[in-house]
């Protein structure tokens, strides 16, 4: 994904302030998913402000938040561990 699709990205983020994961992103704009989602990741201005809840057959995924300017994203939030029952 060329650098021309950044602007989109972050417009689309603009109009889901509750944030997106990839995969929605990639499902409103196309292209390759991992381009959508290195894009994401290159982005200063978002970030990862939660993550979805996985179930047995599926792994969890970031919900990436476009920050306005002025204003910094803050850090992201890590990605959660599994935990062993015991």
């Amino acid at each position: 994904m060329s650098k021309t699709r950044l602007p989109v990205i972050r417009q689309l983020l603009a109009e889901h302030p509750d944030g997106l994961t990839s995969r929605q992103v990639h499902d409103l704009i196309g292209g390759e998913r991992s381009a959508v989602l290195r894009s994401l990741r290159i982005m200063k201005d978002v970030y990862i402000d939660r993550w979805t809840k996985a179930g047995q057959a599926k792994p969890s995924e970031a919900i990436f938040v476009w920050v306005p300017p002025p204003d910094d994203p803050p850090v992201d939030c890590p990605r959660p561990t599994l935990r062993k029952h015991l």
